[in-house]
């Protein structure tokens, strides 16, 4: 944000932590009735992602969600790795069309079935961005 034209000046406000595990209960959706019932998931759908990538293997992603996948980075293309399993690519990722993946949970809390809003979508990969390692 920096480089661009008319930016003056951010400070990060503070640092939250993701706790979101449960996404489509926690927006109202249930897999025993309503809307999500009788919808098909996102079958049939492809969702594009352009973020910091994913990591290779996570349980989100294991159910062949993911049909696509390049990065852009220095100039080369290549897989879109996330190092940090917790990065906010996989997190949006995962939240839009991550497969069902039972007894999940974030640091021991926010534990139950964890789930994209669209698991039976695919999903295109674009890294456009890296996160700071800390």
């Amino acid at each position: 944000m920096e480089s661009m034209e008319g930016f003056l000046y951010a400070q990060q406000d503070k640092e939250l932590s993701l706790r979101t595990t449960y996404t489509p209960s926690f927006i109202g959706l249930r897999q025993r009735d309503g809307l999500w019932v009788d919808s098909f998931k996102g079958q049939g759908v492809i969702i594009g992602v352009i973020d910091s990538g994913i990591a290779p293997g996570h349980a989100s992603f294991l159910e062949s969600t993911v049909i696509g996948a390049v990065s852009f980075q220095s100039g080369k293309i290549g897989p879109p790795i996330d190092l940090k399993e917790e990065g906010h690519g996989m997190h949006c990722a995962g939240i839009a069309a991550g497969s069902m993946v039972p007894d999940a949970n974030v640091r021991g809390i926010a534990k139950g079935i964890a789930s994209g809003v669209a698991p039976r979508a695919h999903l295109a990969i674009y890294q456009s961005c890296t996160e700071t390692l800390l």
